[in-house]
């Protein structure tokens, strides 16, 4: 499979950097920073609400924070918003994933093994005061014009005090608390919106919907809901634009675990709904995926309807597919069970779903190459777990060691062939 576009270049040219960041934390005095600033509206620079069933659904209100420029050295600029909205999906209220509100059911409900339960369509109101935020750093000079949005995977609850207010993020202490995978994003002169959404899948969630004939179904989360992404996305550009005086050229989804599987949705989504990833002005909104460890492996690129596969199945389809590399983590020992109630029902998952997540990584790069598409690429990367030690300064954990990896191993120096290209 030939990588045939810039883009791609581009994508590959990022991926190294993110694994090899291995320096010392930049400087974290900043010039202009302070716990207590004032916030004031972004509503200006919100995203366009959508129709849907007659109700005008999308985002309603923005908040920010400008704490100025926090990494003195090179010049980033942090900017906190806390956004509160509406969103368009459906819930089950039997079987798995119950706490669960989803705007791609076939995929959400039916691989995780929930196939025959009835679905539901409603809306759901989230808010910035239940920890709904976008964190924005971008360089005032230097800027290349892109941007990637950081889209965590399934964790955050308010209830249970791990998601808090969007403006009890920032600690005047550490006002630049980028990741490494941030940092070598910004260096290459991106700037980087850390998304932050509801999304603990263990325990009842912050929010209720108001299901289409007026019962409210409480304790639900957002959980593969790409919508609420790329509404950050818009509003990210729009203040872009205003402070740096041009809309930014691309937007690149990084995403991990259900962050990921939310990003091969949305991808899928795409494919029968082009304007999902359309700006108001017809323009992409998202140029291309950059995507870790995939949740349970999945989402497996098929749509069975009336006993036949029908995603991804002509060249129209397949010329929609945004561009996306996708790491599979080997030691990444996950596989589900009947035990843990509300994960995977394995007497329900369809023909070719395992409850083995590796599997299902090796499945899903497979089926991309028996289906033709080009613009899909997997590279499965031995010796490291579900998470590489982004959030520690060092890479390790506070026991010291790499994560994932034997504890004599250094995962940021690994020899060549600890990544391998998946082909099938």
């Amino acid at each position: 499979m030939k990588l045939k576009t810039t883009g791609w270049r581009l994508l590959l040219t990022v991926l190294p950097t993110l694994w090899l960041w291995g320096g010392a934390p930049l400087a974290l005095q900043a010039e202009t920073a302070a716990d207590n600033d004032a916030a004031v509206s972004c509503s200006q620079y919100m995203a366009p609400k959508r129709n849907v069933n007659g109700k005008m659904v999308g985002q309603e209100e923005c908040l920010m924070q400008d704490h100025g420029v926090v990494e003195p050295n090179r010049k980033y600029r942090r900017v906190d918003m806390g956004v509160t909205g509406t969103l368009s999906g459906y819930i089950v209220k039997e079987g798995t994933r119950m706490n669960y509100f989803t705007s791609a059911p076939d995929f959400t409900f039916t691989q995780f093994g929930n196939p025959h339960a009835p679905r539901f369509h409603g809306l759901l109101r989230y808010e910035a005061a239940k920890g709904t935020t976008v964190i924005l750093y971008y360089p005032e000079t230097g800027w290349n014009g892109k941007v990637f949005i950081m889209v965590h995977g399934r964790g955050g609850s308010f209830l249970r005090g791990s998601m808090p207010s969007w403006d009890k993020n920032f600690n005047s202490e550490r006002p630049f608390d980028a990741t490494r995978y941030e940092q070598a994003m910004l260096a290459r002169g991106y700037a980087v919106a850390r998304s932050r959404r509801n999304a603990d899948g263990f325990v009842i969630g912050d929010y209720s919907a108001v299901l289409d004939d007026g019962t409210v179904w409480p304790d639900v989360n957002v959980n593969m809901v790409p919508e609420l992404m790329l509404d950050k996305v818009r509003l990210v550009d729009n203040l872009l634009k205003d402070r740096l005086g041009r809309k930014p050229t691309r937007n690149y989804w990084y995403g991990h675990s259900a962050g990921t599987y939310t990003a091969l949705g949305f991808n899928y989504m795409t494919q029968f709904n082009p304007d999902l990833n359309k700006d108001a002005d017809g323009t992409q909104t998202i140029s291309g995926i950059l995507a870790t460890d995939p949740g349970g492996g999945l989402f497996i690129p098929m749509l069975v309807k009336d006993g036949q596969d029908i995603l991804l199945r002509t060249p129209e389809q397949k010329s929609r597919f945004i561009k996306t590399i996708t790491t599979a983590h080997q030691a990444y020992p996950l596989t589900y069970s009947n035990i843990v109630p509300g994960e995977m029902d394995l007497n329900n998952i369809p023909e070719g779903v395992s409850p083995v997540a590796l599997r299902n990584k090796r499945t899903m790069s497979r089926m991309f190459t028996e289906k033709g598409v080009e613009n899909f690429r997997m590279y499965e990367v031995r010796g490291l777990s579900h998470s590489g030690g982004e959030g520690y300064p060092d890479g390790k954990s506070e026991d010291g060691v790499g994560i994932g990896v034997p504890p004599a191993a250094d995962h940021e120096h690994r020899a060549p062939d600890s990544v391998c290209d998946v082909r099938h």
